[in-house]
């Protein structure tokens, strides 16, 4: 299961992150993914130039684009696309809940040495990725839920699944480094468990 995760991998890495995938799903496994995704016509543009939520909000990160995800699949794994879902009107919902969770802690991030800037920016963002997740109109920026299978392998010995658990820890300025420290221990196979720190 990859939850708010993907977007640390990155265009250039999801060759890495689709192989370990296939390598450590044991037969007739599922990976479940959910992802926040670029309109493909915009995808090319937005991949060349960082946009404000990369340079403040998530460094380093970078919306997904599910045509390319379904060609790194096809590319090098035997998984098999089960079911992709536009949630973006769900997720909507979501980071309306996360934004007024966020408003009512606000003094409690203050006293984490967290400035009013820092409450300002976070709750600009969190508006605008709502406003952007639940209109249907301007669809730039969706939340997309996807489900690959792993076909029977006869005579195949395949790793003992991963597991990973990445829980989001709004104290830090940093997360997006903890999720690429996340991605590089499942590339690698290892068991990790990321707690709030």
């Amino acid at each position: 299961v990859s939850i708010e995760m993907f977007e640390a991998v990155g265009l250039s890495h999801y060759d890495d992150f689709f192989g370990a995938c296939d390598r450590l799903l044991t037969p007739h496994g599922s990976l479940l993914m959910q992802a926040i995704m670029m309109n493909e016509q915009q995808f090319p543009d937005y991949h060349q130039r960082p946009d404000w939520i990369q340079r403040r909000i998530f460094p380093g990160g970078e919306l997904a684009c599910l045509s390319e995800i379904l060609r790194s699949v096809g590319r090098v794994t035997a998984l098999t696309p089960a079911h992709v879902e536009d949630i973006g009107l769900h997720y909507a919902l979501t980071l309306s809940e996360w934004r007024r969770r966020f408003l009512d802690a606000r003094a409690e991030v203050l006293r984490m040495n967290f400035d009013e800037g820092f409450v300002r920016m976070w709750d600009y963002y969190l508006a605008i990725a709502k406003e952007r997740s639940g209109s249907v109109i301007s669809a730039t920026r969706r939340c997309f839920s996807q489900r690959f299978t792993v076909p029977a392998r006869s005579g195949a010995t395949r790793r003992r699944p991963c597991q990973a658990i990445f829980i989001w820890d709004v104290r830090s300025r940093h997360a997006s480094i903890r999720v690429v420290l996340l991605l590089g221990s499942i590339l690698k196979g290892r068991l990790l468990e990321i707690a709030s720190v």
